[in-house]
């Protein structure tokens, strides 16, 4: 009989719960947004994990200076392989789809951009 570290010896698992909290914060700060505009479903993916991701995201206000460099569009392919990435990385999960629903924006605006939300 052959002797085995302690170091080796064991399981580990990441369960559901903690598996369905790293992908609610990794999409959240993908998008810019709070955790708590992030909901997240988990599901088997062919043996891969799947991941479906209903959020909202940050956007600069139209009303600044500066333009956006990317479109919602752009951001949400790379949010799909931030996830995967990092879900992958932190978890040792990896991820098959990636399903992203985008439902509200979140303007964000600069200490010198003020948007005037009064109606009129």
């Amino acid at each position: 009989m052959t002797d085995v570290p302690t170091a080796l010896a064991g399981r580990t698992r990441v369960g559901a719960k903690a598996l369905r909290a790293v992908a609610t914060a990794v999409t959240a700060e993908a998008l810019g947004v709070d955790a708590r505009d992030v909901t997240v479903v988990l599901a088997d993916d062919d043996g891969l994990l799947g991941v479906s991701a209903t959020s909202a995201i940050a956007l600069p206000s139209l009303a600044g200076t500066q333009r956006p460099t990317t479109t919602a569009l752009d951001r949400a392919a790379e949010t799909r392989s931030t996830v995967r990435d990092r879900m992958l990385a932190l978890t040792g999960s990896t991820v098959g789809i990636v399903n992203l629903r985008l439902t509200t924006a979140r303007i964000t605006t600069t200490a010198h951009t003020r948007v005037d939300r009064r109606t009129r």
